[in-house]
């Protein structure tokens, strides 16, 4: 039975998590823009039209969240709605990340109340509930990281060196593997910092384990994946160019776990400082680099910067980082610094705590602050699930889009969609680009876009060679040369806007374009009524 001490650290955290919930978060909003992309599959899936983008077409693997999208799928599939499936999956994860940092506290460090309070409540108070509410699967991927790293703090710092331990470590670095891809990435910096704890023998044993999983039941796997799919890795990964080098992308990727993470990574580096805490912060640290410095490989920044909303991406990160600090912290507190407080009178020892706690209060403020100033435009109305929601009463009759934003249109409109830039489509992934001759096979009914310019504005030079302004305009010469009617080019600024064109061929032609031009069209990163620029 759970101790009254645990109960009462458990009730304070969910309650704390309610409360914050409850002033901050909206479960209600409808989904980001990018998760939305996710739940189409989970939506087709559940449906019984497998892994698709669009229903009756070929599997596609244009999300990295495969496991995310199977539970979520699941769920759809006995009964729930699909954004319900989606917050059920997080809200789950989250308290369960909850109670595993407790239980790493307690039972891997024996820490004491100011730290286990400060690590789960900073946890509580970092972006994840803005990024859960706002549909993405950070939070579940972030679950089986926090599993693998507290497996190998067993290993590492409670001494559990045997076979057993071997095994649940390999087999959560699959299932970590399988819920994002750069999860084996993460994976492989865990069994490095591993074997630093392991003597000679038991490197052998655990090498055998990890290996036999993974060419195992990882082969198998990536085998059905590439019969299933035909490819091995989601288009995401050829769309943002992975296999090359992005310093550009490693600069973002430590801005962010910075951003995520800077008192941890103080602690942690602290231990750097001293010879019998070196040795330990290093290992811990190995994780930490490998999961931040990956971003540098597997994607242009350029491309991804849009989609790492919070910093999604590096979170998993923070998961490693707030527990990687408190052993080198607390050997140094130990070794250097309660030594020297005994020193002081006990009016000084007081004074010296309370600062530390206030000290403690600040920066969970300051997170707070933080985590509300980054997402503040999750819970903005956005036109285009406006759009969708009025596109989707004419899907009997089997219209196709064509889009850049390949998130709520596609989701909400229920039409089949083609996504220009390729996420979606395998196609346009392996092939580079969209061109005419592919763009005609779908005759869409519908084109939009978003770029930077409009009727009033033209497009910068610079933008030229850019790889998304190529695509745009091939979606524009299209429209043009097959006399698309425009019906809107929304933006609050003339130099960031929403186009969009309607087929001629149509019989709802003139009451789509009615409708689109007529509505109040909320700019997705303000919340503002938008111009159509179209009737300047």
């Amino acid at each position: 039975m759970l101790k009254i001490k645990h109960l009462i650290y458990l009730s304070i955290f969910l309650i704390t998590s309610y409360i914050f919930s409850s002033l901050f978060i909206n479960f209600n909003s409808h989904p980001y823009e990018d998760a939305a992309m996710t739940m189409r599959y989970a939506l087709n899936l559940a449906n019984g039209h497998g892994l698709v983008w669009n229903v009756g077409e070929q599997p596609v693997s244009g999300s990295n969240d495969f496991l995310f999208i199977i539970i979520v799928g699941g769920l759809k599939f006995i009964g729930l709605n699909i954004e319900s499936a989606v917050l059920y999956v997080n809200i789950f994860s989250f308290v369960l990340i909850l109670f595993l940092l407790y239980y790493a506290l307690n039972k891997i460090f024996n820490a004491g109340t100011l730290a286990t309070l400060f690590v789960c409540l900073f946890f509580i108070f970092s972006p994840i509930l803005f990024i859960s509410s706002a549909y993405f699967g950070t939070v579940f991927f972030s679950l089986f990281v926090l599993s693998t790293w507290i497996l190998a703090l067993n290993i590492i710092i409670k001494g559990k060196k045997n076979r057993s331990y071997f095994w649940l470590f390999s087999i959560s670095s699959l299932l970590m593997g399988m819920s994002r891809a750069e999860g084996c990435i993460i994976a492989l910096f865990m069994f490095i910092s591993l074997l630093f704890s392991l003597s000679r023998k038991q490197i052998k044993d655990l090498f055998i384990i990890f290996t036999f999983i993974f060419l195992f039941f990882g082969g198998a796997y990536l085998i059905w994946r590439w019969n299933y799919f035909g490819y091995l890795f989601p288009n995401p990964f050829y769309i943002k160019e992975g296999g090359n080098l992005y310093l550009a992308s490693l600069q973002e990727s430590t801005h962010n776990v910075r951003k995520l993470s800077l008192p941890f990574i103080i602690c942690l580096f602290s231990g750097f400082v001293f010879k019998d805490t070196r040795k330990i912060s290093f290992q811990l640290f190995i994780p930490v680099f490998g999961a931040t410095l990956m971003w540098m490989i597997i994607s242009n920044c350029e491309i991804c910067h849009g989609m790492n909303f919070a910093g999604r991406y590096q979170f998993p990160v923070m998961v490693i980082l707030i527990l990687s600090w408190y052993p080198p912290s607390i050997k140094i507190f130990t070794n250097y610094i309660k030594p020297k407080l005994k020193n002081f009178n006990k009016k000084t020892s007081l004074s010296l705590k309370l600062i530390y706690i206030f000290l403690l209060i600040f920066v969970l403020a300051k997170e707070i602050e933080s985590s509300r100033k980054w997402t503040r435009h999750v819970y903005i109305k956005d036109g285009r699930y406006d759009v969708a929601i009025m596109l989707k009463k004419y899907i009997k009759n089997n219209y196709t889009m064509a889009v850049t934003e390949a998130g709520l249109l596609p989701l909400y409109s229920t039409w089949k969609t083609l996504d220009a830039y390729g996420y979606n489509d395998s196609w346009i992934a392996h092939n580079g680009t969209i061109d005419k001759e592919y763009l005609s096979n779908f005759s869409p009914e519908i084109i939009m876009w978003h770029e930077y310019f409009s009727p009033i504005t033209p497009p910068k030079k610079e933008r030229e060679n850019d790889s998304w302004f190529k695509m745009v305009k091939v979606l524009k010469d299209y429209a043009e040369e097959n006399e698309y009617v425009l019906a809107a080019v929304y933006g609050v600024q003339s130099d960031n806007t929403h186009y969009y064109y309607v087929s001629p061929n149509i019989v709802e032609k003139d009451e789509i374009v009615s409708s689109i031009k007529n509505m109040d069209y909320y700019w997705y990163e303000s919340g503002e009524i938008s111009t159509n620029f179209n009737e300047k």
